[in-house]
């Protein structure tokens, strides 16, 4: 059915007025949310990005408003679905790093305020008096990582200090331990047990240093690696010595691949001889093995010095 030319008029004024109606609503949602520099209407903001999420200027008044009100959580996740949209805006990430970063900081502040009131009262976290127990009663990798699930909440504690270190005594882990006690002195200063621990910390660090300045080889450089200890009166001397024991290793392992390759030409030269003459490869390796040992020998004997006197 044809329309007449009166109908196509009605119906394209019809469309224009539906949308006049739809822009007067949207921009009064708009102009309604910024009633004044000091004053947001959190409403008319809300229902401006529920019509128009991409509006940028509004989302960023509407988490300023939020904030003012003490609705920090929501103002962050406003900003963070802002940045969604819109990843190239640097003033809205600047925004929602701000706020996360403040509301990080009211978090540990708060968890300190609650440590501190804690220990005013004499009140022990359970947690962290199930892992003060752990700590003490456990052994080895285990009452390490209990003993730092305790200081995370309790990061002074003395209990859960003495008994961190004894765990990495045990593991012969000497300079950790002696850096744990060394915070936990700071923070209880003049304890006896604090102190009793550093001097057994100490004659551990001290038999470790002897062991790497007199042994050989890799205990000597397991001594070395245990005993060095940053700031220490002895810390030059110890990396010293670990590395001229480095260079005698390195040292030592090439001799020992020579020998290997040796070996090995010595073992193939054999079975090629035994299938020259039939004999068996073990004869032939013995001979290949003394014809080697009489070479190295004649140069031993060639290079030795001649004494005064002596003729050969």
């Amino acid at each position: 059915m044809l329309l007449t030319n009166a109908k196509v008029r009605q119906l394209i004024a019809a469309l224009l007025a539906s949308l006049l109606c739809l822009a007067l609503a949207e921009g009064y949602a708009a102009t309604a949310c910024l009633k004044s520099p000091d004053e947001v209407d959190v409403s008319a903001c809300e229902q401006e990005l529920l019509d128009n999420p991409g509006n940028a200027r509004v989302r960023k008044i509407l988490s300023e408003a939020l904030i003012k009100l003490g609705r920090r959580q929501e103002a962050i996740r406003l900003l963070a679905n802002g940045v969604e949209l819109s990843p190239d805006d640097g003033q809205m990430r600047d925004m929602l790093k701000l706020q996360q970063s403040f509301l990080e900081e009211q978090e540990w502040a708060a968890k300190q305020s609650d440590r501190r009131a804690a220990n005013a009262s004499g009140r022990v976290d359970p947690k962290a008096k199930l892992n003060m127990i752990r700590c003490t009663k456990l052994q080895g990798k285990d009452a390490l990582d209990a003993c730092d699930s305790g200081l995370e909440l309790l990061p002074d504690n003395l209990e859960l200090l003495l008994g961190k270190s004894d765990a990495l005594l045990d593991m012969n882990r000497v300079v950790e331990a002696i850096q744990v006690l060394s915070k936990a002195d700071a923070a209880h200063p003049g304890n006896a047990a604090v102190a009793e621990k550093q001097r057994t910390a100490a004659s551990k660090r001290n038999l470790l240093t002897r062991q790497c300045l007199t042994l050989t080889g890799n205990e000597a450089l397991r001594a070395c690696d245990g005993a060095l200890l940053k700031g220490a009166s002895d810390e030059l001397r110890i990396k010293q010595r670990r590395s001229a024991l480095m260079v005698t290793a390195e040292g030592t392992d090439a001799k020992r691949q020579s020998s290997t390759i040796a070996q090995a030409d010595v073992s193939r030269t054999a079975a090629a001889d035994s299938r020259k003459t039939g004999t068996s490869p073990q004869s032939s390796a013995q001979s290949a093995r003394t014809a080697v040992s009489v070479a190295a020998a004649g140069a031993r004997y060639s290079n030795a010095p001649i004494a005064p006197g002596v003729s050969y």
